[in-house]
């Protein structure tokens, strides 16, 4: 008995293969990478997510309400060669802030970073991703200890 696949024939195997297409393409969309609230202290819901496509591999930063709804969106920028981002886990003036997000070049076994680049701060204010100057920042090496 032969199965209805292989009675079909090749022109079967078009619409095999644009299906397996279709569902590979829906499956590599962009998805969440990383997400956590921004104010804690404040109770208030918002958040920052991270996402990454898997089908360019770019990606975006989403600033969100307590409603999880966008406010926000900003082109996740290249990251240099030997640099790493860092998601909250920041000093300004030697206070930690979770809504700061640097491109920081950690040394090696040294927990605390004063080699930041770029930073920003997500800012539900002002709805937006606000550059902010990086010499008062140090960022924590979350690699120091494994």
């Amino acid at each position: 008995m032969m199965n209805s696949f292989a009675r079909k024939g090749p022109a079967s195997h078009g619409v095999l293969l644009a299906m397996c297409l279709m569902s590979a393409a829906s499956i590599a969309e962009t998805k969440p990478w990383a997400n956590w609230l921004i104010r804690r202290e404040a109770g208030d819901g918002w958040s920052v997510e991270i996402t990454n496509d898997s089908r360019t591999g770019s990606g975006h930063w989403r600033l969100l309400d307590a409603a999880s709804t966008e406010v926000a969106r900003l082109a996740a920028p290249p990251l240099p060669k030997g640099h790493d981002l860092n998601l909250g886990q920041c000093k300004i003036n030697g206070q930690l802030r979770d809504d700061v997000i640097a491109i920081v070049q950690h040394r090696k076994g040294v927990e605390w970073s004063r080699s930041v680049a770029k930073a920003w701060i997500a800012d539900p204010k002002a709805r937006a991703f606000s550059p902010t100057p990086t010499q008062a920042i140090t960022c924590r090496n979350e690699g120091v200890g494994l």
